[in-house]
C-alpha cells in the first residue's frame, strides 16, 4: 500500500546536492518525460478574484515560458484545455488554480502564512529518478491579494515570481539552501529556489538552468520560439523540426509529430505509430499520433497488449507486419477516422502529409494523409510526493 507523506515547510525529505565551483543545484528524485513533448497544464478559467482582465492567466503562461526558454534543455510547456471542475490531486492532470474560500484551503494544507503550494503526485524511489505525470500548483486567494504587474506589498502579491518559483519545484528541482547561513549555499545568489520568494526574478538563474540541463538535456535543434519538437503546438509543417508534420493532437490543437516505420517502432513516449500497409520494401510507414498518458490507442496504431487499445484488441496484422489495435471491417464505413478497410482489417493510409507550409490551419484540425497504401523494483520509500512545497512570506 502506498503511503502519503505531507512535507510541510521549505525543505524536502529527499534530494541530492549537485555542485561545482560556481554553480549549485538540488534535485528531488523525479523528472518529466520531456521526450514525449511539453508538459501540458490546465488553468481554472475563473482565475483570480482580484483580476478581471485575463492578465492573471497571461502571467502564469509567461512564467511557464520563462522556464521553457532556458537554454540547453528540451523542457517545454503547453497550456491545454481549461479546467472543467474543481481541482484535485491524483487526477492525472496538472492544474494551476486559486482557492478563494477558507474551507477550500485545508485540503491542500494552505494557511494564512502560505502564499501557494506545489503538489507533485509521484512516488520517489531510492537511488532512482522516476517520472512525474502530474503536478498541481494552488494559489492562496483567501489571505492574499494578487496582481499582474505590481510589486509585493504586505498581502499584495505579484503572480509571476510566485509561479516562477513553484514551477521550479514542479520540474524536479529543490531549494539549494534553507537559510542565509546554510553551508550548502555556494550558489545561493544564482537560484530563484531560495527559502523565500525572489520578487525581482524575471527568469530562472544560472543554477536553475544547470539543474534543468541535468534533468532535461537538449537532444534536438528545437527552440522555445520555434522550430518546435514533438507534441508542441504548430500551425503548419514548417513550424516543426526535421521531417515532423503538423497534425491534430489530443488537446484540440495541432502538434508536431514524427514519422515512424514498422521496422523501427520509433515513436516517442505518449505517441503510437498509425501504420499504413507494407510497401514493396516490406516496411509499413506511418506517423506517430499523440495518445497522452491516459488515452487509449486508436484503431490501426501499434500496440503490445489489448488494454492499450480503445477496442481492447491488439493482434498481429500481416499487411502491417506489426501488432496493431485491430478491428475487422467489410468496407471503409466500418473503420474509424484516418483508417481504411484493407483485406478485412482497418489500417491507416500511411504517413500523414500534415499541414503544408503555405496552407492555413483548417478549422476542425482535419489534416490530410497520403492516399497510397505504400507507405522487486527499486525499493519504494513509500513517499507519495504529494510533495507539499509551501513558502511563507519573507
Amino acid at each position: 500500500m502506498k503511503s502519503r507523506a505531507f512535507l510541510f515547510g521549505s525543505v524536502l525529505a529527499l534530494g541530492c546536492l549537485c555542485a561545482s565551483t560556481a554553480l549549485a543545484y538540488k534535485t528531488v528524485g523525479f523528472r518529466w518525460a520531456s521526450e514525449a513533448g511539453p508538459i501540458v497544464y490546465r488553468l481554472d478559467p475563473a482565475g483570480s478574484d482580484d483580476i478581471t482582465d485575463g492578465s492573471d492567466h497571461q502571467r502564469i503562461e509567461d512564467a511557464f515560458q520563462a522556464w521553457g526558454c532556458a537554454e540547453g534543455t528540451n523542457l517545454r510547456f503547453s497550456r491545454g484545455p481549461d479546467m472543467t471542475g474543481p481541482g484535485s490531486s491524483g487526477d492525472g492532470l496538472s492544474s494551476v488554480f486559486w482557492i478563494e474560500n477558507e474551507a477550500g484551503l485545508s485540503p491542500f494544507g494552505l494557511t494564512e502564512n502560505n502564499v501557494a503550494v506545489t503538489i507533485n503526485n509521484v512516488i520517489i524511489e531510492q537511488g532512482a529518478t522516476v517520472e512525474n505525470q502530474e503536478t498541481d500548483i494552488i494559489l492562496n486567494g483567501v489571505h492574499f491579494q494578487w496582481n499582474s504587474q505590481g510589486q509585493a506589498s504586505g498581502n499584495n502579491i505579484p503572480i509571476f515570481p510566485i509561479m516562477l518559483s513553484h514551477i521550479g519545484t514542479m520540474v524536479g528541482l529543490d531549494q539549494s539552501c534553507t537559510a542565509a547561513d546554510d553551508p550548502q549555499c555556494p550558489g545561493e545568489d544564482q537560484t530563484i529556489l531560495k527559502w523565500f520568494y525572489d520578487y525581482s526574478a524575471t527568469a530562472p538563474l544560472p543554477d536553475d538552468v544547470s539543474g534543468l540541463q541535468s534533468l532535461y538535456p537538449a537532444d534536438d535543434d528545437s527552440q522555445c520560439e520555434g522550430p518546435f519538437r514533438q507534441g508542441e503546438r504548430c500551425e503548419n509543417n514548417c513550424d516543426c523540426i526535421g521531417d515532423m508534420v503538423c497534425i491534430p493532437g489530443i488537446y484540440d490543437y495541432n502538434i508536431c509529430a514524427p514519422q515512424c516505420t514498422s521496422d523501427a517502432n520509433n515513436c516517442p513516449p505518449q505517441f503510437a505509430c498509425l501504420f499504413g500497409a507494407k510497401g514493396e520494401d516490406d516496411i509499413a510507414k506511418g506517423t506517430c499520433v499523440q495518445v497522452g498518458t491516459q488515452q487509449l490507442r486508436p484503431i490501426g496504431s501499434y500496440c503490445e497488449v489489448n488494454t492499450q487499445c480503445e477496442n481492447n484488441s491488439c493482434l498481429a496484422v500481416a499487411d502491417v507486419g506489426r501488432s496493431i489495435c485491430r478491428q475487422t471491417c467489410s468496407d471503409d464505413g466500418d473503420c474509424s477516422e484516418n483508417t481504411q478497410c484493407l483485406d478485412g482489417v482497418c489500417i491507416g493510409f500511411g504517413p500523414f502529409e500534415g499541414i503544408g507550409c503555405d496552407e492555413e490551419p483548417p478549422s476542425g484540425c482535419a489534416c490530410t494523409q497520403n492516399a497510397t497504401t505504400d507507405p522487486s523494483a527499486a525499493l519504494l520509500l513509500g513517499i507519495l510526493f504529494w510533495g507539499f512545497r509551501k513558502r511563507r512570506r519573507p
